[in-house]
């Protein structure tokens, strides 16, 4: 908890940084975008031959991670550009969107989905309403069609439908959906219950602790009771936990959605508001702390400077 803790307090580097912000915001989302290109044949050799899609490190998940923040910065300079090198910009968009569905984590696509919808957002009532629109539009047919190519094969499809029909669907088609965090659920709504049985102040305040679950009955075997984010992180930090994380949720969404991009500049900032917002999304279904989060926090305080002097 303490090691989490320690690299997270970089957020607050962004007070103490002396940069030129137009020149760190286009050379990260360059470099970034560059770095997607060996990334994406690494990761499709990957797909091919192991099944599954990864790139130097890591699994699915940091897949999913990288080429969502990596397909950010392609399109936030794709927004910033006026020559014909924009649309360069534009296909590497589309074939990062793609890579990010060929992750097959739900939880990457519901972030990547939210990180765009700020740069709809950002666009409202400005130069680029109409152009970011079709973009988004474009983004979303590759994302449904890839969805569609992909999650077709998954054995959790036919379970997914079967809930969209509102057809009965047993304990273990509900755990093989959710990749076992309704069962994880249970176990954690019980310790709960015990806590609040047995009186437990500390415990309910301040939760077990991370990795806790080891220690916690019933025993489920696990050392991390990743379900639903909003219980996971309670099991661990308590009330006051999850009452701080409600407050960062809602500071960072009613900044992130109020942004307005009045001019070109302001596009190429956006990539970092965007990951922030993955981040929030793309954790509901597990813990909030990843070990992306103190760049993506550090990144998106960059951001907030930006706006804020501008």
């Amino acid at each position: 908890a303490i090691e989490e803790l320690v690299f997270m307090l970089l957020y607050l580097a962004k007070n103490y940084l002396d940069i030129d912000y137009m020149k760190f915001a286009k050379t990260v989302n360059l470099y970034l975008t560059l770095l997607g290109l060996p990334l994406s044949l690494i990761a499709l050799y990957n797909l091919k031959s192991k099944g599954y899609e990864m790139i130097l490190f890591g699994g699915a998940f940091d897949s999913g991670f990288i080429f969502s923040m990596i397909a950010f910065s392609s399109i936030g300079i794709f927004l910033y550009k006026k020559d014909w090198k924009r649309f360069l910009f534009l296909g590497l968009f589309l074939l990062y969107s793609l890579m990010v569905v060929f992750s097959t984590k739900r939880s990457d696509l519901l972030g990547f989905l939210a990180g765009l919808s700020v740069f709809l957002s950002a666009s409202l009532g400005s130069y680029s309403k109409k152009l970011v629109l079709s973009i988004l539009a474009a983004s979303l047919l590759v994302l449904s069609i890839g969805g569609f190519y992909v999650f077709r094969k998954d054995p959790r499809f036919d379970a997914i439908v079967k809930i969209l029909k509102h057809e009965k669907i047993t304990t273990k088609e509900l755990n093989t959906v959710s990749s076992l965090r309704y069962k994880i659920m249970i176990h954690a709504l019980k310790v709960i219950r015990n806590d609040i049985r047995n009186k437990n102040i500390p415990a309910i305040l301040i939760g077990h602790g991370v990795r806790s679950g080891v220690k916690l009955d019933p025993k489920l075997g696990l050392e991390k009771f990743e379900s639903f984010e909003a219980i996971s992180e309670y099991i661990e930090k308590g009330l006051i936990g999850l009452i701080g994380l409600v407050w960062f949720y809602w500071r960072v969404l009613k900044f992130s959605f109020s942004l307005k991009a009045l001019k070109e500049e302001d596009f190429l900032f956006i990539p970092f508001v965007a990951t922030m917002v993955y981040q929030l999304f793309g954790s509901l279904f597990t813990f909030f702390w990843s070990l992306y989060l103190p760049l993506i926090l550090l990144l998106f305080g960059i951001a907030e400077n930006y706006y804020e002097k501008r």
